[in-house]
């Protein structure tokens, strides 16, 4: 494994989101650098940094896209889950660095 600073991978790829939470960080390792766009045009996307069964405060709007800088002490960025609104949908692309 090369660190993320210089290993470079190109990203095109959408991800389908429905209401049923979705894991953006299987392997639970800190996560030192997220981005999550809403590729979407009518639904939001509702992220969750502390599980599946945690509340999701943060809301991306359509076309709208959200950062985070983990592995710090007080930012816990290994539980990382999105999901939609009851009977909602959306595509999202992700980038996250460990």
């Amino acid at each position: 494994d090369e660190n993320w600073q210089v290993q470079g991978q190109t990203f095109s790829n959408e991800l389908a989101i429905s209401d049923t939470a979705t894991d953006l960080n299987d392997e639970d390792s800190q996560l030192d650098f997220l981005y999550i766009k809403n590729t979407g045009q009518t639904n939001e996307m509702l992220v969750s940094l502390n599980g599946t069964s945690g509340n999701y405060y943060i809301e991306v709007p359509p076309e709208g896209s959200v950062y985070l800088r983990g592995a710090h002490a007080d930012l816990d960025c290994n539980d990382v889950f999105v999901k939609c609104n009851s009977g909602e949908s959306t595509t999202i692309e992700y980038i996250e660095a460990k």
